[in-house]
Parts: structure tokens; C-alpha cells; sequence
């Protein structure tokens, strides 16, 4: 007999004698049908997250550069984020987030694709500082943090802490 957590959606398949056990738990009931298996798309077939026009409305910038480039660095971020998300928005898929969730991925998605607009020469230079003539100039490594590997801001990932998607246990 197949039952189903109506909190988690797990499914179990179990003995009809266990089965009746699990079914006095209000949280259980018995699946009379089997659910349709809901085929992910690839990674090559999935939509942009974040459109230019919402990008433009979110983002903090004041000039852009064309929409072509605000593409590329959108995917960029959209990249960063899901990486800084275990995987779990392409893996489930954007539209199975609840609407504040899809909100603050958003908002994640603006803030990191300004964040590379502003300090992708800083984080591709080897160097932390240098001197010249007795001038010397040093970049200030505070703003910035790593999470999952991924250079971003304290922004971004107090955003994305907010989804619960950074979550680094069984989720």
C-alpha cells in the first residue's frame, strides 16, 4: 500500500499492516492514484529567473550597459545563486518555490549580477594590493564573502538565507 505525508509529500510503500499504522497519524493518507512524474527540464531549456526589464527595476546600477550584456551577466548570476543553493532551484526547478522564495531568489539574482557588474576586475586580479612611487592602494576584501565557492557579497547572502535554500543539511 502506497500513503503520502500530507506535510512533506514523501511517499511511502509499505506493508498493509504498517501501512494502517501510519494512517492513524492524521499527516497520512492512503494514495489512491499514482502521481504523475513531473519531468524536469534540462539545464540547457531552462527560462532566465530574472528578466532585463525586472533586472533594470531591481538593480541598483544607474547606467547599463546593452541588453545582450545584461543577459550574459544575469545567467552569470542565476548560475551563482544555484550554485550558492546546493543546486535545489534548478534541481526542483524555479516555479516550485513559494512566491516569497521566487521573490528573494530574484532579488539575490539583481544583487549578484550588480555585484560582478561592479567587482569583476577585483576578483579576477591575483593582486590585493600594490605600490607605486610611494602610492599605494589596497582593495578592501571586507565587502566580499564566499559561499559555496562562489565570490558574492553579505547582500546576496543574507537574501538568499532568507529562502532557506542555503540550508546546508538534509533539506
Amino acid at each position: 500500500m502506497k500513503i503520502i505525508n500530507k506535510e512533506t509529500g514523501a511517499i511511502l510503500e509499505a506493508s498493509d499492516e504498517i501501512a494502517r499504522g501510519y494512517l492513524k497519524n492524521p499527516s497520512f493518507v492512503q494514495l489512491k492514484e499514482e502521481l504523475p512524474v513531473k519531468k524536469r527540464a534540462r539545464k540547457e531549456e531552462l527560462q532566465m529567473v530574472l528578466s532585463v526589464e525586472e533586472y533594470k527595476g531591481m538593480s541598483r546600477l544607474e547606467n547599463f550597459p546593452s541588453d545582450d550584456a545584461i543577459k550574459k551577466v544575469i545567467k552569470e548570476a542565476e548560475e551563482d545563486v544555484n550554485i550558492m543553493t546546493y543546486g535545489r532551484i534548478y534541481a526542483r526547478g524555479f516555479d516550485t518555490l513559494s512566491a516569497f522564495q521566487q521573490e528573494k531568489v530574484k532579488l539575490a539574482v539583481a544583487r549578484q549580477a550588480d555585484f560582478r557588474s561592479q567587482y569583476s576586475d577585483l576578483l579576477s586580479n591575483p593582486l590585493s594590493s600594490y605600490s607605486i612611487n610611494g602610492v599605494s592602494m589596497s582593495w578592501d576584501k571586507s565587502v566580499l564573502t564566499k559561499s559555496n565557492g562562489v565570490d558574492t557579497s553579505r547582500d546576496v547572502t543574507g537574501v538568499l538565507n532568507q529562502t532557506g535554500l542555503t540550508y546546508q543539511g538534509v533539506y
